[in-house]
């Protein structure tokens, strides 16, 4: 899907009016929705590699508050190796 098709167009009015409808919550789940729709749309076999990706910056944005400043090093380096070993990996096929 590129921003000037009709499916990006239609994609983008319907989430916007149901944004403006739903609750916190669910506009968060909303969002996160679409933009996996809208990834999916370029190459499906990507989206396991950035929800690998998500979880595991979520796992250490969650895990860093009131760590010492050693342990959030390490929790930073995970992060960091992963991203770029998912990059190195997606260049690769």
């Amino acid at each position: 899907m590129i921003f000037n098709s009709l499916t990006y167009l239609l994609l983008l009015v319907t989430v916007v009016v149901l944004y403006w409808h739903l609750p916190y919550r669910a506009r968060l789940l909303l969002i996160f929705g679409s933009s996996l729709l809208f990834y999916g749309f370029w190459r499906v076999e990507f989206l396991p590699v950035l929800l690998l990706s998500v979880v595991t910056d979520y796992w250490v944005a969650r895990a860093l508050p009131g760590k010492a400043q050693r342990a959030r090093q390490k929790l930073l380096l995970v992060s960091l190796v992963v991203n770029l070993g998912l990059l190195f990996y997606t260049r690769l096929i």
